[in-house]
């Protein structure tokens, strides 16, 4: 004869067997889709990185981090009531389109000429080493470098304006510095890297204007953006 009381008993109790293992094999699915993702991102950086060789957004990242914590310091070009509410400069995201293979074609003799800084009795000696080729986006441009002439070792100097200055960018423009050895011809140039000269967080500093030869007739979004 059934025991009708035990029906009862087990119609009552659900089988925690099965919900135990329904509950920890959902949690493996999304623990082992957690890191897929995880792996395919940081695959993903590594893989755009290493298509394009002038392009690396760890070292980007690296950088920016290390020029916001010199800004927090006595040192700083911000002003004094600014350092206190300072919480980092603003930043495009990094963009290997904007990291490029350039060709430097070297001046046979250095051009020398005058360049007008922002305070108006400042002008500055410097020289045109060379002219950088390159192309973003398929259109071709051309920047001048310069170097002030008084260290061999030092990176060429290369402001530019482009279409986002006074929008998205400071006004006067940006500014970048590469290092060429004697002997290269092709070089990277990053746009991710450029930054704004000191007379755009403060008043007090006067900054070489970039000349006209150097306007991008595009938008260069990338790099370091408006502070103020």
């Amino acid at each position: 004869m059934i025991n009708k009381n035990l029906i009862k008993t087990a119609a009552a109790k659900p089988d925690t067997g099965f919900w135990n293992f329904l509950f920890f094999s959902r949690l493996n699915i999304l623990s082992i889709l957690s890191l897929l993702m995880f792996f395919f991102n940081f695959s993903l950086t590594d893989l755009i990185s290493s298509s394009n060789p002038c392009f690396s957004e760890k070292s980007i990242q690296s950088e920016r981090r290390e020029k916001d914590e010199t800004f927090k310091q006595k040192n700083s070009p911000l002003p004094d009531d600014l350092k206190a509410k300072f919480k980092g400069l603003k930043y495009y995201s990094p963009d290997s389109k904007y990291a490029v293979k350039a060709t430097f074609t070297k001046n046979k003799k250095k051009v020398k000429v005058k360049i007008q800084a922002s305070k108006k009795n400042d002008i500055r000696n410097m020289y045109i080493v060379g002219v950088l080729s390159f192309s973003i986006s398929g259109v071709k441009l051309k920047l001048n470098a310069y170097s002030s002439g008084k260290n061999p070792s030092e990176p060429l100097f290369i402001p530019f304006t482009d279409k986002t200055s006074s929008n998205e960018t400071y006004d006067a423009g940006r500014y970048l510095d590469i290092n060429i050895k004697d002997s290269e011809i092709s070089v990277c140039l990053d746009f991710n890297l450029c930054y704004n000269p000191y007379c755009a967080y403060n008043k007090k500093y006067s900054c070489p204007l970039v000349p006209k030869e150097n306007n991008l007739n595009i938008e260069i979004k990338a790099g370091e953006k408006k502070y103020h």
